[in-house]
């Protein structure tokens, strides 16, 4: 591992636009920084996905930890555990909404006989809008709604990363409730 003062020189070196600075620090840091990712997304793909963000953003600012008074590995790992701590936010934050959307639309059915004929209806509409989607969003969203799979498990089903299969979804859905109300 690097030397506090080594890491220093590196983040100076990639705010003066150094790419071999750059490269050296991703070699003796990303194994930690991985770590932090993986211990707190739980899925190899999203801690993959959220390094290379975390590495932008430290490319961004490199000179950064001086700011907030703190060893650079240090900061560097706080840079991981807050953009995971948010990633995760975002999950549930979006888990949240999609619940409620869905508990809105059943509770605004009429009751009885004449609801679950409108419910059948909506159900059906739904069915063949999933048909125009690619194969792999339109069973994800299935069992998503349907099994209640989570993100993580259908990420695991597919072999993609949740933030590439979150964004899919939400893109997919966007176009759903476009085409039945569009």
């Amino acid at each position: 591992m690097a030397t506090q003062r080594t890491l220093e020189t590196w983040l100076v070196e990639i705010g003066d636009g150094d790419r071999a600075a750059l490269a050296r620090l991703y070699e003796a840091t990303a194994p930690r920084l991985f770590g932090v990712c993986l211990r707190l997304l739980g899925n190899r793909g999203a801690a993959e996905a959220a390094l290379e963000d975390i590495l932008v953003r430290i490319g961004r600012d490199p000179v950064q930890f001086r700011a907030v008074g703190l060893d650079p590995l240090l900061w560097m790992l706080t840079v991981a555990r807050n953009h995971c701590t948010d990633l995760l936010r975002g999950r549930r934050a979006a888990a949240r909404a999609g619940r409620a959307e869905a508990d809105d639309a059943l509770s605004s059915l009429p009751p009885g006989p004449a609801g679950n004929r409108l419910a059948r209806h909506h159900a059906a509409a739904i069915l063949d809008s999933l048909d125009g989607l690619d194969p792999v969003h339109s069973e994800a969203l299935r069992r998503a709604y349907l099994e209640g799979e989570t993100l993580r498990e259908l990420s695991a089903r597919f072999d993609l990363s949740p933030d590439v299969l979150g964004d899919g979804l939400r893109d997919a859905i966007l176009w759903l409730r476009a085409d039945l109300h569009g």
